[in-house]
């Protein structure tokens, strides 16, 4: 027998399905190649399911070819008990012992039948019934595999739901809005696009062309998952000399941003970037690190410093602001990653809103 039909019949075995047991070993008792597994196998299934005469001819053939076991003999013998035949019965049990010395259930009902004496009924009592017909421990094993199915289902959704949930979220949001993101577009007959002609010598001062690429362009990075950039260029235009027309179609799209997913967020601007221009970068998303400094949790806030630089070295790039509109530990002198978004006072100084801090 292979190992497959080997799993089989293990897996039934302890399912009591006997019947699938049978099904699989039928044996020619005339062919002196049969599988003692095979025979065995089919032997015990019929036992169990009180197909004794079936049970006896693979039990004695085992015997005839010296390769029954302990609990092959004492099997046979219940079923030579059952047709009361007393003294076959009681060699099985015997030879059992013999076999194996420590046999137990050979021993007990050895002494059970000393203990009766002559007027025991081998066929009839139900002590050697009981302890002769003992079923293997039963498994469930379809309740199991239902189970584990289960679980390996409900353990791939979770993974996925965390891992690629809100880019399927965002997917299926775009794709739901795209329609409505394309409708938001400059006309191209639109005679207002500027509202002051374009000056070389002014920042932010660009042609009518200039003006509905960058439009078209923030659309673009929308859609494929890099509002960074797409909040620049929306930035930029709101500083321009585009018309207010323009101007509040940018607005407009701004509603379809969202809070980017920290691990695998596009364009991370770095400090000295934003620095340079801090109006334009109002509203991105930054992942910083840095060290915690004046760190307060109250009133079910939190609010540090997030000091940038490397202060062994000697030098500090800046000492930004973060504040939580939750309690997160952040603890004094502990470095840390902050992610979060970008908000510019009127002072042109920047601060953070902080989303998510990751502790080193």
């Amino acid at each position: 027998m292979g190992p497959f039909s080997k799993l089989k019949i293990f897996i039934w075995l302890h399912s009591h399905e006997y019947e699938k047991i049978l099904s699989i070993t039928v044996c020619d008792l005339f062919d002196t190649k049969e599988s003692t597994e095979k025979i065995r196998s089919h032997a015990l299934a019929a036992f169990h399911l009180e197909s004794y005469f079936d049970a006896r001819k693979h039990y004695e053939l085992l015997v005839k070819r010296h390769k029954a076991t302990p609990m092959d003999y004492i099997r046979l013998a219940y079923i030579y008990a059952r047709h009361n035949q007393k003294e076959n019965a009681i060699i099985s049990w015997c030879k059992a012992l013999e076999i194996n010395k420590r046999q137990k259930i050979a021993k007990k009902i050895l002494a059970h039948i000393k203990e009766k004496g002559r007027e025991i009924g081998l066929f009839e009592d139900d002590y050697i019934r009981k302890i002769s017909t003992k079923q293997p421990v039963f498994i469930p094993f379809k309740s199991i595999f239902q189970g584990a199915l289960a679980g390996c289902l409900l353990a791939v959704f979770l993974f996925l739901a965390v891992t690629q949930g809100p880019k399927m979220y965002r997917e299926l949001r775009l794709r739901h809005y795209r329609s409505d993101i394309n409708k938001v577009m400059i006309d191209e007959f639109n005679p207002t696009v500027l509202n002051d002609y374009p000056d070389e010598n002014k920042q932010y001062s660009y042609k009518e062309a200039e003006v509905r690429k960058m439009f078209d362009t923030a659309k673009e990075k929308i859609m494929t998952n890099d509002d960074n950039q797409a909040v620049v260029l929306m930035n930029k235009l709101k500083f321009s000399n585009a018309s207010e027309n323009v101007k509040s179609k940018v607005e407009y799209l701004k509603g379809f941003l969202q809070v980017p997913d920290y691990s695998n967020f596009k364009s991370n601007f770095d400090y000295q970037t934003i620095k340079n221009e801090p109006a334009v970068y109002d509203g991105v998303y930054i992942l910083w690190h840095g060290k915690i400094a004046n760190s307060v949790t109250a009133e079910g806030r939190t609010a540090f410093n997030l000091v940038l630089g490397d202060e062994e070295a000697g030098y500090i790039d800046a000492i930004i602001p973060v504040t939580f509109e939750k309690p997160v530990i952040a603890e004094n002198k502990a470095f840390a990653r902050i992610f979060g978004q970008v908000k510019v006072l009127e002072n042109q100084k920047i601060k953070i809103d902080g989303r998510i801090l990751i502790r080193d």
